[in-house]
């Protein structure tokens, strides 16, 4: 009876210790879909707040009606890229500096 009660907490051991690896992979699986989730919540605040502005949205459409709905869409895409590299300039200059708290 002793050999059978040494044999089940064995196995009790190893299903605690499986249960806790599979917490761990749940855990990690969970963070890198948060990260998604977050920068998807970004860019949609960000639409958010662009198209909260009456100003902008009257000028896009000034914009697409002066020069078209093609060109506007292409210098709205040069735009959108020259967004994005001056954030990542920006972000890499900030990088070297300190917080002055």
């Amino acid at each position: 009876m002793n050999e059978r009660l040494a044999e089940l907490e064995l196995k009790r051991q190893t299903l605690v210790l499986q249960s806790a690896v599979l917490r761990g992979d749940i855990a990690a699986e969970g963070a890198a879909i948060q990260g998604r989730f977050s920068q998807v919540d970004r860019g949609l605040a960000a639409l958010r707040s662009l198209t909260s502005s009456p100003w902008l949205i009257a000028g896009a459409g000034a914009l697409v009606v002066v020069l078209g709905p093609v060109r506007a869409l292409r210098w709205a895409g040069r735009g959108l890229v020259g967004l994005t590299l001056a954030r990542r300039a920006l972000r890499l200059l900030d990088v070297g500096r300190t917080d002055p708290r």
